[in-house]
């Protein structure tokens, strides 16, 4: 199969190489180059695309949008039979600009099969976790580790990472599933999943 995945975290487009051997695999780590593939695919059609959710526009960029969302929905009118917007530990769940996926249902529009948030499992991979470190926790980049946030106005909450986890302004690393190791989504079986559903 032709399979386009697009990752901006370079472990994910590791285990792409690792969960999807065997496919000829296009990755890539923006929206910008994903848009680019589909301009220079135009007449050789992807069996699949899957993408990450919040992806930056070009690099080099610190900010992310939901471009997962038009990268899938381009996909969708090239008429691509199997599409996913893959995430994994749900960590999108309270950013507002994602919540029009929370309802919206997984299944065929057309005649492609389409997927929305879908909480990819980990793939282990070798090295350290490239997040944490190895440390297990992370640093809330809400409130930088202070454990309070500016809620408005100069008025200052007690953040929701405190409930995440013992430990002021420290949460559960998500990306390694606080085991320290290098991990990745398993867009293997993100693959097997849309195949099921043919």
């Amino acid at each position: 199969m032709k399979i386009l995945v697009v990752d901006d975290r370079l472990a994910n487009q590791e285990s792409a190489r690792k969960t999807l051997s065997g496919h000829e695999l296009i990755i890539g780590g923006t929206y910008a180059s994903g848009w680019s593939h589909f301009r220079r695919r135009c007449n050789k059609k992807f069996d699949a695309v899957l993408t990450d959710l919040l992806l930056p526009e070009d690099l080099p960029s610190d900010e992310i949008f939901p471009y997962g969302i038009p990268l899938a929905l381009e996909a969708l009118t090239l008429g691509v039979p199997l599409i996913a917007i893959v995430t994994f530990g749900d960590h999108h769940t309270e950013d507002p600009r994602v919540g029009m996926l929370n309802g919206m249902k997984n299944g065929k529009i057309g005649e492609s099969v389409f997927m929305t948030s879908v909480d990819s499992p980990l793939a282990a991979l070798d090295g350290e976790c490239d997040v944490c470190r190895g440390k297990r926790l992370v640093v809330c980049k809400n409130c930088k580790g202070t454990g309070m946030t500016d809620a408005e106005h100069g008025r200052f909450a007690q953040c929701s990472c405190i409930y995440n986890e013992p430990g002021r302004g420290r949460s559960h690393c998500h990306f390694c599933d606080s085991t320290g190791r290098l991990h990745g989504k398993d867009w293997g079986w993100v693959l097997e999943r849309l195949i099921e559903m043919c």
